[in-house]
């Protein structure tokens, strides 16, 4: 047997209404006992899932075992009843790319992990109604007011350009127990950064707008297109110097938030390859961790910060198979079928065995 896989198949839109008001209510009970349990549920959440019960032609699960590469995936998707308002939405993703990158492409094998989303449907959401009710202002508190504004003028920005695109990367080669934070970069798709940066300035300039600890110095240098604003974080607990430094880079059509070092080269990188669809990346999103170089990090600061911890040789160990194994990663995927969506969780062969 080369593969085995077992499935399960729901069409709660073809249930009559007695059954749909059962299942509604054993959800509701499962939810009820998650939360006695410590594992709160938000009630608005579940009944908007629940809601859409009615619009959901099929649901399906599924596990697949594959005995020739050792992968194992599971799988669920969802299908939207014809003519409802959520399959013209998540048909319109089909085919929609990724234009957004963190770095040149020789720098992939160092990713310990990478990710990416992009939705034109997610950008039709967004209005300033819905911005308002999640990230709300009058609060009082400046602090909070400055950033729920910064992350609103974000977003906003975001859905002007008919997408919503974020990239990540995250890159832990260099980390040491002197400098353990990894370098991140994260990429986001703006309509209009040099309005965007104004309102930046405007918010985080403000008095008061930062808490105690956190400072801001805007135009500290230019990369590329990109004028770099600096946010310093002090006191945090248990880093070494207690500091973290993060680099804010604006530029016309982009913006990006990068720690580590090296951050010109890897800004001015990162722009010019933005712009063009991303081999491989498309609509919804995917995130992906590489075993190797998180078993290989993981182990480094267990063993600088805990040597006597029994973890650190496991680590070291699985860190160690995993570099052996032509991969060894584990997905998240998310992909737009017609009137649905097709969530996929893989761990390849060499991610079962380390």
């Amino acid at each position: 047997v080369d593969t085995c896989s077992i499935a399960a198949e729901a069409y709660p839109a073809k249930m009559p209404p007695p059954l749909r008001q059962l299942l509604r209510q054993a959800l509701g009970q499962l939810a009820a006992m998650a939360g006695a349990q410590g594992q709160q549920v938000d009630p608005g959440a579940l009944d908007a899932a629940l809601d859409a019960l009615d619009d959901a032609e099929s649901i399906r699960w599924g596990i697949d075992v594959d005995a020739k590469d050792g992968s194992v995936a599971i799988e669920n998707a969802q299908v939207a009843v014809r003519g409802s308002t959520p399959a013209a939405m998540l048909g319109g993703d089909v085919g929609t790319p990724l234009t957004m990158a963190t770095g040149p492409a020789g720098d992939a094998d160092r990713r310990a992990i990478e990710g990416h989303w992009c939705s034109k449907a997610a950008a039709s959401l967004v209005s300033s109604e819905t911005l308002a009710s999640v990230l709300p202002s009058g609060s009082g508190d400046a602090s909070p007011e400055a950033l729920f504004g910064v992350l609103r003028d974000v977003v906003q920005s975001m859905a002007e350009t008919g997408g919503l695109e974020v990239a990540l990367t995250a890159d832990t080669a260099e980390a040491t127990a002197d400098a353990p934070l990894p370098a991140l970069t994260v990429a986001l798709r703006v309509k209009d950064g040099k309005a965007l940066e104004k309102l930046v300035k405007t918010r985080l300039g403000a008095a008061d707008a930062l808490p105690p600890g956190v400072q801001a110095r805007f135009d500290t240098g230019r990369a590329g297109a990109a004028t770099l604003h600096a946010i310093d974080v002090d006191g945090v607990p248990g880093l070494p110097g207690g500091r973290v430094e993060a680099t804010l880079a604006i530029a016309p059509t982009s913006v990006f938030i990068l720690t580590g070092a090296d951050v010109p080269r890897r800004i001015e990188a990162a722009i010019t390859a933005s712009g063009r669809p991303q081999q491989g990346a498309e609509a919804l999103g995917r995130l992906t961790a590489h075993l190797a170089p998180l078993f290989a990090y993981a182990g480094r600061l267990a063993g600088a910060f805990a040597p006597d911890d029994p973890n650190v040789e496991r680590m070291e160990s699985a860190s160690t198979v995993a570099a052996g194994e032509p991969s060894a990663t584990v997905a998240l995927l998310a992909r737009p079928i017609e009137r649905g969506v097709r969530y996929r969780h893989r761990a390849d062969g060499g991610a079962v065995t380390a």
